[in-house]
């Protein structure tokens, strides 16, 4: 999902209020939302005993009517990502999330808990007689990429939005130390989500991914190998001829322990990843001394996640692995917290069967973990395993399609938070949307409200989708509200304030305006980003800055399957610079002429680093990567190393400072400037006396 970094008003309050990612989409990719689900591509296979682990296939046993009891009804439509057309006969699987599951829970949820359906011809389905709660949805058809749903709650009012995005696929060889075929190897592509393909007696693969950049790597027995650059995947194409060849394998190893006491964890799960992608490719478990040995690495940098029951996660990101090196790490786990209160209505009576959620703020180094509860006869719930720092906890009343009230918790160590909830009663909107001249637009419209007057707060903000016959519908608390009418993340229409009272029913008439519109395609730069080989490089960030500040940009947005982007220029200060980065591969900055409208980015070959810290007794450093700051990415890069070595690929060809620390504090600076594709050697004195 393409998403853009320029936020504005709407966009914070649809952080604050859902709890979502930090992008939205870009003009190029809009693709309508269905709230409350998320779309999170790469869900975590179920933990297994043991070092390298296979992600588990999720089987469902058909499900026929007679076997289930009356419930709600799911009704949705599956179709191809960025089109928007039916994509029929598409494989489903439901499984029940319960509420404070972990996040592995859904893969290895017990078969009666998992319910199969498939679309029909139309793309349409139905799925009747579903207990009511959260639910994963799972979507799978040939030659497209396996589609991932989670939270989906379940009454829904509007139809499930499942689209599926075309399959690129690769295609390659996997050979031993001495060149020859590597039969039975096991290959891992990142993506989403990732997969795990194996060869055969030729050592040959074919894979299946979604457009965008993919990590590569294999392993049989010991031996590993991985390509020294991530590989760009176009939507519909074919790429041929991939080679990984395998040696020595690495190994990660080391102790996971109790921050606070420094006791040592057993039984924590270990998950380790190529750096920046979602997906473990290999696994480990604790033994009673908290020690884990994860072996068969690749060469090439890696994330590693641990987490154990009633602890917070811990992750180190960014750990370069050698060639057959053992590779020494401790993880250090902070207890859990729990946050516990009442809910209730306006006039002070619980609300049993009240649904609260706690989910962690935006996260750099992992994906947001949920949990959910509902509250009892009494009002009172608890969510118990919540990982330390702040939480966004919301409660909405049990069947209500309303997003809830919501308050920031921060969630402390073996602590237990309180959050009392005063749910107002609700009424609905129904609404219809007009064009102010001619039809409607094909491209997906939003409606979003915000409470307005004393006591209203951003946390209160709802949205619905508007239906290709312009209607829409909303739950909200009693009291005003302003709805706006929203395409593309940006104001399509004039605020419309509203008055909703409780239990009633309110109408609203929305406009869309077309002269706005047309006046943004107008003032729309669109283009392509392509790779140094000219193919387009889908996923690359692109950079709009006014040309004399680059070092704060304007807009950022992430190019589509295509490599295509798109920028609305309306009120955008002038003159602009572009610029465009995937990687270590960056464009030039170029300055944007008065009238462009149309773009080429081309992006340029990455160089490579390798080196050695000079100084006595390195047994381990970070060595931080800073760029200039005009590429969105002002001191983008860590690793960590293990001796006194250190080798990069895929850094950018531009001027570099390199900072390397070690562990007891010594400190070493250099500057470089890479070429195009130039392997660089360079050699970073520590400084003779420690820093105080």
């Amino acid at each position: 999902m393409r998403r853009s970094r320029r936020l504005g008003w709407l966009g914070a309050l649809l952080l604050l209020g859902l709890g979502g990612g930090l992008f939205v989409r870009s003009g190029e990719d809009p693709g309508p939302r269905t709230a409350p689900e998320t779309s999170r591509p790469l869900p975590r296979a179920a933990p297994r005993a043991s070092s390298g682990v296979l992600p588990a296939r999720v089987s469902a046993p058909q499900v026929t009517p007679a076997s289930r009891a009356s419930g709600p009804v799911l009704r949705g439509r599956t179709v191809v990502e960025g089109t928007e057309e039916p994509l029929p006969l598409v494989a489903l699987v439901l499984s029940r999330q319960e509420p404070g599951a972990a996040p592995w829970d859904a893969a290895s949820a017990p078969e009666a808990a998992r319910v199969d359906a498939t679309s029909d011809a139309r793309g349409d389905f139905q799925v009747e007689g579903l207990p009511p709660g959260l639910y994963r949805v799972e979507a799978q058809s040939p030659g497209y990429v396996r589609g991932i749903l989670d939270a989906v709650w379940v009454p829904r009012r509007e139809p499930l939005r499942v689209a599926l995005a075309m399959a690129c696929v690769i295609e390659g060889f996997v050979v031993d130390a001495r060149g020859q075929p590597a039969a039975g190897a096991e290959v891992h592509v990142t993506g989403s989500p990732a997969q795990w393909v194996s060869t055969g007696a030729g050592g040959g693969f074919s894979v299946e991914v979604e457009p965008g950049v993919h990590v590569l790597s294999a392993r049989r027995g010991e031996e590993a190998g991985a390509l020294e650059r991530p590989l760009v995947s176009v939507r519909g194409h074919t790429t041929r001829d991939v080679r990984i060849q395998l040696g020595a394998g690495a190994v990660l190893e080391g102790q996971v322990v109790a921050a606070r006491s420094g006791a040592p964890v057993k039984d924590a799960w270990i998950e380790v990843t190529p750096h920046g992608t979602e997906g473990a490719s290999h696994q480990a478990r604790s033994d009673a001394e908290g020690r884990f040995s994860v072996g068969g690495l690749a060469p090439g940098a890696q994330d590693v996640r641990a987490h154990a029951q009633g602890f917070s996660g811990a992750s180190r990101r960014g750990l370069v692995v050698r060639e057959g090196e053992r590779f020494p790490l401790r993880l250090e786990l902070e207890a859990q917290g729990a946050v516990e209160g009442v809910v209730r209505d306006a006039r002070g009576r619980p609300l049993p069967g009240a649904l609260v959620t706690g989910v962690s703020f935006v996260e750099a180094e992992a994906l947001p973990e949920t949990r959910t509860s509902q509250a009892d006869a009494s009002g009172h719930y608890r969510l118990d395993g919540l990982a330390v720092g702040p939480r966004l906890v919301t409660a909405r009343p049990e069947g209500s399609s309303w997003r809830g009230a919501s308050q920031s918790v921060d969630v402390r160590e073996d602590r237990v938070a309180r959050a009392d909830f005063t749910l107002a009663a609700t009424g609905a909107i129904e609404g219809r949307v007009r064009a102010s001249r001619g039809a409607l637009p094909p491209k997906a419209l939003e409606v979003t409200s915000s409470s307005q007057g004393e006591g209203a707060h951003a946390a209160e903000l709802g949205w619905a989708t508007v239906s290709a016959s312009g209607d829409f519908h909303l739950e909200l608390p009693a009291g005003t509200h302003e709805l706006l009418l929203v395409q593309d993340g940006r104001a399509a229409g004039t605020p419309t304030p509203v008055w909703v009272e409780a239990g009633r029913t309110a109408r609203s008439e929305l406009v869309w305006d077309a002269t706005r519109a047309e006046a943004r395609e107008a003032n729309t730069l669109r283009g392509t980003v392509f790779e140094p080989d000219g193919t387009p490089s889908p996923g690359a960030r692109v950079i709009v800055a006014p040309r004399d500040t680059p070092e704060t940009p304007w807009s950022v947005v992430l190019t589509d399957d295509a490599g295509r982007f798109a920028v609305d220029l309306t009120s955008s200060p002038r003159p602009l610079s572009v610029s465009a980065r995937q990687g270590g591969r960056v464009s030039g900055r170029s300055v944007l002429a008065a009238d462009a409208r149309e773009l080429g980015v081309r992006l340029r070959p990455s160089a490579s680093l390798r080196g050695r810290v000079l100084g006595e007794g390195v047994r381990g450093f970070t060595l931080t990567l800073q760029e200039r700051v005009d590429f969105g990415a002002p001191g983008e890069g860590r690793w960590e190393f293990s001796g006194d070595r250190f080798e990069l690929s895929d850094v950018p060809a531009e001027p570099l400072h390199l900072v390397v620390r070690t562990s007891e504090g010594r400190r070493g600076t250099v500057r470089i400037s890479p070429a195009e594709g130039a392997r660089v050697e360079v050699d970073i004195p520590l400084s003779a006396v420690l820093p105080r």
